[in-house]
């Protein structure tokens, strides 16, 4: 099991409970992990007692936890990084090939069904309007393959899942870290290929 904090936000219709935002360790899953967890755990906390007149003040939150400003500066500096990274066609295809290998060995279905998994990444990368604007960016590649994974990868088109089949994959994906370690993959062939570091 991999630990690590979160924010829990927690509140109750009594009015038992004030509304309240921390960072905690504790898994909470049931009333006596949320007593632990607000009241036994040290770290920052924002709490608003249910009046009236009382109401959500985001910034307040933000400033009392210090957390969320840091993480929009930290995303907006990751997305910048790969921005300002030039790929060129000759390592858009190098990218591709490290990604999307293609065995000398590999049954002619197989050899086939990552051959359409090129064609349509590579289709993202040229006309798709969720990549395409940053075409010849580092930050291009990296829309293109977690579109691709997000709205594409899966069952072949007579097994194609429905709507709530590929919500329910995705969230999996990103609760299990598989999505995690897939960017981590990417960012590799990205940093391989180019000057991103």
């Amino acid at each position: 099991m991999e630990l690590r904090s979160r924010l829990l936000a927690a509140t109750s219709h009594d009015s038992k409970l004030a509304t309240t935002y921390k960072m905690v360790n504790t898994i909470v899953v049931c009333d006596n992990t949320l007593d632990h967890a607000l009241y036994n755990e040290g770290g920052k906390k924002h709490s608003v007692r249910h009046t009236m007149n009382s109401e959500l003040r985001l910034p307040d939150v933000r400033e009392a936890l210090n957390l969320m400003i840091a993480s929009d500066q930290d995303i907006v500096k990751f997305v910048d990084s790969l921005a300002d990274v030039t790929v060129s066609e000759v390592q858009w295809q190098e990218i591709v090939e490290r990604l999307v290998a293609i065995p000398s060995d590999s049954l002619p279905r197989v050899n086939a069904r990552l051959e359409n998994k090129r064609n349509e990444i590579d289709e993202l990368w040229r006309t798709d309007y969720r990549c395409a604007p940053w075409k010849g960016s580092a930050l291009g590649v990296f829309q293109v393959f977690n579109t691709y994974r997000f709205h594409f990868a899966g069952p072949s088109a007579s097994g194609a899942p429905n709507l709530e089949q590929r919500f329910n994959r995705n969230m999996q994906s990103v609760i299990s870290n598989k999505a995690l370690v897939e960017d981590r993959n990417l960012l590799q062939a990205i940093s391989s290929v180019t000057k991103w570091k």
